[in-house]
């Protein structure tokens, strides 16, 4: 009798258990906790291309920079030590301040063309599939994250194949000098005809810029069209590394010239100084008072 009532029970607490339970009673559940599985972890985004940052070429430029900054200032100084002697004080005051201003004009100006010329280059390329993002790495502190579309781009809004082609001035991938991690993933991605829905933008304000003027800098391609691009084509220039090479030349000539043309200005200005008082002092008589011996007194 006892025996037939625990086999009942048995039974009945079979037919109760929850259908994620095992048979027995005193089973734990099993369930991924119980087991030590875990979800698989999500696919991480995939490194399409990988270059070098352009640090040492950085470098040659902005001594090149500073050359060019001594030479404007050195330059405006000689041309102005040449012209104090033929100016009012007035001209010459004014005169003095509007070279501060051109050589910290000049300054940020070849500053300015220098970064531009770095955050184009592209350092490193991530597409995230699942997620239809791409992260754009590029030199001097900027990033780029697209949200692409699910449907081709249509209309005036430009594909990926269009900015790849066509964006040069802002987005340059230099096979070349960077190793392509995956060539077809790449080559798919650079073809591809969808459009940017979206763009976040994360960029290091430099030197004379807040963070809000580096964002207003930076073009952001969510805001660009198929005509802007068509207009932009073969306008960039060729190779971030080859504008470097042209800016850091173009920086020397400038402080070379400058500081040419100041000592030819400080020359020409002592020699019309001189010649000036050489001519006042042949042409001086004295006047027949100033030999007058002076009056005895009374």
């Amino acid at each position: 009798m006892l025996r037939a009532r625990q086999v009942a029970t048995w039974q009945l607490a079979k037919r109760r258990v929850a259908p994620w339970r095992c048979a027995r009673a005193w089973c734990r559940p099993c369930s991924s906790e119980a087991t030590g599985e875990r979800p698989a972890p999500a696919p991480a985004p995939v490194l399409l291309f990988r270059a070098r940052s352009l640090e040492n070429e950085s470098r040659s430029v902005e001594n090149a920079i500073t050359f060019a900054t001594v030479g404007m200032s050195g330059g405006m100084g000689f041309a102005f030590l040449g012209l104090a002697p033929l100016t009012s004080p007035n001209l010459f005051m004014i005169g003095l301040l509007l070279a501060i201003f051109q050589v910290q004009f000049g300054y940020s100006l070849i500053t300015r063309q220098l970064y531009m010329q770095r955050r184009r280059w592209v350092m490193e390329l991530y597409r995230d599939e699942d997620k239809h993002l791409v992260t754009v790495v590029c030199d001097a502190n900027l990033k780029r994250v697209w949200t692409l579309g699910n449907d081709a781009a249509t209309g005036d809004t430009p594909s990926m194949q269009d900015i790849a082609e066509k964006g040069k001035m802002f987005f340059y991938l230099d096979r070349e000098v960077g190793e392509v991690m995956d060539a077809e993933g790449l080559d798919a991605l650079l073809a591809d005809s969808k459009g940017i829905e979206e763009e976040k933008v994360e960029v290091k304000p430099v030197i004379g810029e807040t963070e809000e003027l580096s964002k207003r800098i930076v073009q952001s391609f969510s805001e660009l069209t198929r005509t802007n691009l068509q207009q932009m084509a073969g306008k960039d220039g060729g190779s971030p590394i080859q504008q470097l090479d042209v800016l850091e030349r173009a920086a020397k000539i400038t402080g070379v010239s400058f500081m040419t043309m100041g000592l030819l200005f400080y020359v020409m200005g002592n020699w019309s100084a001189q010649n000036a008082i050489h001519r006042a002092a042949q042409s001086y008589t004295p006047s027949p008072a100033s030999h007058a011996s002076p009056a005895k007194a009374t």
